[in-house]
Formats: C-alpha cells, sequence, structure tokens
C-alpha cells in the first residue's frame, strides 16, 4: 500500500504516518488486524483528502536575482547568492509574505553586460515586476534603458547613479558618497598629498568622476592631487604607473578599482616600495580576495565599509537587523563581508514592500512605496528614499575600515562623519 501511495504523491507527512503505524502494528501483534484494517481506512482517506493537502501548501513568492555567479565579478557574486539563500529562511520563519513563502531564483549574467539584457529582456516578456542585480556597474548602466515601465531593479553595484522616479535602484553606498567620505577622512588625517589610480572601465571612470566632485567642496580646499594615473584592467602591470606616482611623493594613494584588477595594483603597490597608507573602493571588501594578498597588502588599506562589517552592533532598529544577519551566517559557517551583504537590504525592502502592497503588486506600485520609505532600518543602517537618491543611505552611513593583516579582518579606523 505504502509504495502505491508514493506513485500517487502522498506527501513527506502521510509516509511517516503510515511508518509509525506499521512500527506500532510489529510491537502490538495481538491487533494487526485492527490495525490492518485501520490502515486501509486510512489510506483512503489520506488519498481523498491528498488534493485539499497539496492545495493548501501556498505558492512562493519568487525573487528573481540575476547575479555574477561566473566572470571577473564572481567573487561578489556567489556571496551574495549564498546570503539571499541564508535571507530566505529567516523571511520565511518570520511567515513569509501574507502567509506565502519567499523563493529566490538566481541567473547567472556571467559578468557580461549582453546576458544581463538578455536576462533582464526575458523577465520583463515574463512579466517580472520587480528583480535583483545585476552585479557589475557595467551590466547595470546596460540594462537601465529597458526599464521604462518596469521591472523594479536594484543594481548590486554602487557605481550606478538613477534617475529620481525611475524604475533603477541602487543598494549600498554611492561610489560618488563613498569617494566624498575617504577624501574628508584623508584631509582630516592631514594626507594634503593626494595620488589617484583608477581603471578605464565603468567603476574607475565613475571614480574619477566622484574625485572630480568630492574636491570641488569648499572645505577641501586644502587638498590637491599630486598626480592621476590610469589603467586597463586587461594590463599585466602597473609599474610605470606606480613609478610616476611614487616620484610625486604622495602622502596617500587611492587604488580606485574592483575585482581581479586589485590584485594588480596591489603587486604594484608591492613592488614600488612606497610606504604610505592607500584607500580603496569596498568593492574590494570580501575575505576571499584579500587573503589571497596577504605577502602584498600595504601596512595602512583603508575602504569606505558599512556597519555590518564591524563586530559591534549598531543601536536600535538596526542593530537588531544585524544580528538576525549575523546570526543567520555564523549559522551557517559563512563569515559576512562587505560584498555578501550589497542585495540583504534591498530584499528586505521588497519584502516589505509586497507585505504592504501585496505579492502581487505591480511595478509603479512597488517603485512608488520605495520612493516614499523612510525610517526603514535594516544592516546598513536606517533608510530614507525621499531625497530621490534611489539608494536611501547617504555619505554619513560610510564607516572607515582598515584591513588588519596579522587578524585577517577590518577595524573600525573612523566614524561615518570623521576620522579617529
Amino acid at each position: 500500500m505504502t509504495a502505491s501511495l508514493d506513485k500517487l504523491g502522498m506527501t513527506r507527512v502521510a509516509r511517516r504516518w503510515l511508518r509509525l503505524r506499521d512500527e506500532n502494528a510489529a510491537r502490538m501483534n495481538t491487533r494487526r488486524p485492527l490495525i490492518r484494517f485501520g490502515a486501509g481506512f486510512t489510506a483512503a482517506i489520506l488519498l481523498a483528502a491528498l488534493p485539499a493537502m497539496l492545495q493548501a501548501q501556498p505558492a512562493p513568492v519568487e525573487i528573481t536575482a540575476v547575479l555574477p555567479l561566473t566572470g571577473q565579478g564572481s567573487f561578489a557574486g556567489k556571496g551574495v547568492q549564498t546570503a539571499l539563500t541564508l535571507l530566505e529562511g529567516v523571511v520565511n520563519k518570520q511567515g513569509g509574505i501574507k502567509g506565502r513563502p519567499v523563493h529566490f531564483v538566481y541567473l547567472d549574467d556571467q559578468s557580461n553586460p549582453s546576458v544581463s539584457v538578455q536576462l533582464t529582456n526575458d523577465l520583463i516578456a515574463k512579466g517580472v515586476q520587480f528583480m535583483l542585480g545585476p552585479g557589475v556597474a557595467a551590466s547595470c548602466k546596460a540594462t537601465e534603458p529597458l526599464l521604462k515601465t518596469g521591472p523594479v531593479q536594484f543594481c548590486q553595484s554602487p557605481a550606478v547613479h538613477p534617475a529620481k522616479n525611475s524604475y533603477l535602484f541602487s543598494a549600498s553606498l554611492s561610489s560618488s558618497d563613498a569617494v566624498y567620505a575617504m577624501v574628508r577622512f584623508a584631509r582630516l588625517r592631514g594626507w594634503n598629498r593626494i595620488a589617484w589610480i583608477s581603471s578605464t572601465d565603468a567603476v574607475g571612470q565613475d571614480g574619477d568622476t566622484a574625485l572630480d566632485a568630492a574636491l570641488a567642496f569648499p572645505e577641501n580646499a586644502s587638498l590637491r592631487v599630486v598626480r592621476r594615473e590610469h589603467f586597463n584592467p586587461a594590463d599585466l602591470s602597473v609599474t610605470a604607473q606606480m613609478s610616476n606616482i611614487k616620484a610625486a611623493n604622495p602622502q596617500v594613494v587611492f587604488l580606485w578599482t574592483a575585482g581581479i584588477a586589485f590584485g594588480m595594483l596591489l603587486h604594484g603597490v608591492a613592488d614600488s616600495g612606497m610606504n604610505v597608507p592607500y584607500i580603496t573602493s569596498g568593492g574590494n571588501m570580501t575575505f576571499g580576495q584579500m587573503r589571497q594578498f596577504t605577502s602584498i597588502t600595504p601596512n595602512e588599506l583603508y575602504f569606505p565599509g558599512l556597519g555590518y562589517i564591524t563586530d559591534t552592533l549598531s543601536p536600535g532598529a538596526v542593530g537588531v537587523q544585524q544580528k538576525l544577519f549575523r546570526d543567520a551566517l555564523h549559522a551557517a559557517g559563512v563569515v559576512p563581508d562587505f560584498q555578501s551583504a550589497l542585495l540583504w537590504d534591498p530584499a528586505l525592502i521588497y519584502v516589505d514592500a509586497l507585505r504592504h502592497l501585496g505579492p502581487d503588486a505591480k511595478a509603479a506600485d512597488i517603485r512608488d512605496y520605495i520612493e516614499n520609505l523612510h525610517g526603514f532600518a535594516g544592516i546598513c543602517g536606517t533608510y530614507d528614499f525621499r531625497d530621490g537618491n534611489q539608494r536611501g543611505l547617504t555619505a554619513d552611513n560610510v564607516l572607515v575600515l582598515r584591513w588588519d593583516n596579522p587578524k585577517g579582518d577590518w577595524v573600525v579606523a573612523g566614524s561615518p562623519k570623521g576620522a579617529k
């Protein structure tokens, strides 16, 4: 009987019930005829109820994430995938969305903007109203023109600056805010002679623009860029550029790139022999990447980070969210880093919107809800989208972190509004 029930799709609960019944029958030989009769009767009831039991399982609310799971951006994409999978469990323990479980669906864009465009077009054709990703700046910029009427998109890269009232939002800190905060940090440390080297890709170009904007603020009038260099991410060496920077005698050097190219810059730093402070993008804050470069990491290497990276919880509701985040990752044996959490808050924002609007909400309603969202506590801080920046955070959320090479972790070096 049990085998035939399996073929008909008996649920796990029903199969377990029958197994316990059989074990009980084995212990109670004197009552076996009665149990046999009861089993057949019970099985008939279970079979009759099976369609209703199956229907009682509500369909999940799917949240599609287009991530760079392979290619140059995979160092970030895989960590995000792991974190979102754990977030799925956290949200579902809280009741999901109006009683329906949440399920993340992952699509690999291979760190390729053309693939991102193809996947986004496919999602539009299927009527998807909201999505997470893509992961890298070039992919977000390539898909942005497709979002005329949706879906709502939360880009993983901070090097994207969406227009107000658009369907595009950007996760975490703006790269402009990150550069401004780090320039302010340099000024407060008395490092007035700045050297800058950046990649020629979208991340580097965005950084160049952000540096010029930061230096234009009156409070930064004492700062001077003594040398500015660029390199192609496909280059094999930056020896010439680092030699030019060294000759300019800077007090601090910005290394503005992310991903594989960052390793090449660190090799250039080591070869140059310059013992000065260095500042780089938060896009390089992954344990896997940093621990590869232990032998070539400079003594002082600073990053624009956020509060969830440190061991100390932020006060209030933000700290509550940070604890949920850390507990979920630690229980799975995962050590959280900057990149792994980039889409954690955007996913929670979608969940919040759908809990208010319903799981079948349309893109326009979701966009309007987020643009008016304020006082929302996430692991990055308290969000306020009302100024139209499409990300909800500002430079005041930046926490300056230093990589502690012997410890193999980041430590706090400056508060959101200044230096220690």
